[in-house]
């Protein structure tokens, strides 16, 4: 098959590490760029949003896709036994590691303890959240594995301006509490600051009750004052 060898003797673990590399660097960029066409209006509607029926990926949403998405986004994977062709072995492998990538990026956990911490720019379960929670709209982090192609090519600005402002809401909610919450929203916040750390989930739930109680004005005011509206124009920003 395609070059692969089944016979002894069975590769070093140097080779093994070597082919591995050069199969996940070539499915990360290929897999990118077909990740890119299916979020076209036509690639989206006719094949991808199937995939993006889960806003909060859970593991078993890794393989829930069309049909011709799975068949489309598996030629990335096989492209690089196909032109690296190594052992059977390293071949399993590599569909192996590749499949708890997929699921451990579509679990919703970004574990501090994963081995993945330690990998360079490795996106990970946060990182593939902001793309679902985006959803259709969304032309940001379409890395499979790791970010550099986002990165070069800017489809992750708007995930790293999220970042940001998360980072200054919390530094800001440290400093100063919240000021015009009511006393549900500040019991929230104060149990959030005496836990360990910042509870996001805790800031969040605060964040969003004011949100939602502004964000129709808003975007009232903003198509008021831009004839578009609100949700065209972010789209285009991320």
């Amino acid at each position: 098959m395609i070059g692969i060898r089944t016979s002894l003797p069975l590769p070093s673990l140097g080779e093994i590490v070597a082919q591995l590399f050069v199969y996940f660097i070539i499915e990360d960029y290929t897999n990118y760029w077909m990740h890119r066409f299916l979020h076209c209006k036509w690639g989206y509607e006719k094949i991808h949003w199937v995939h993006h029926e889960y806003t909060a990926p859970i593991g078993y949403a890794a393989p829930y896709a069309h049909w011709l998405e799975v068949l489309l986004l598996g030629i990335p994977s096989f492209l690089g036994p196909a032109t690296a062709p190594g052992h059977m072995i390293t071949f399993w492998l590599w569909i192996a590691l590749r499949h708890i990538e997929s699921i451990e990026t579509h679990s919703g956990y970004d574990l501090p303890w994963t081995p993945t911490k330690f990998i360079p720019f490795y996106g990970g379960a946060e990182y593939h959240d902001y793309h679902h929670y985006v959803g259709g709209q969304s032309q940001s982090n379409f890395a499979s594995v790791f970010t550099y192609c986002d990165y070069i090519y800017g489809t992750d600005k708007g995930y790293r301006y999220q970042k940001k402002v998360m980072k200054e809401l919390k530094d800001g909610v440290k400093s100063t509490g919240l000021q015009n919450g009511g006393s549900h929203n500040s019991s929230l916040l104060r149990e959030a600051l005496h836990s360990h750390g910042v509870d996001e989930s805790v800031i969040t739930q605060v964040i969003v009750t004011r949100a939602e109680k502004d964000l129709k004005d808003i975007k009232k005011l903003y198509y008021k004052r831009n004839s578009e509206t609100l949700d065209h124009a972010v789209a285009k920003e991320t």
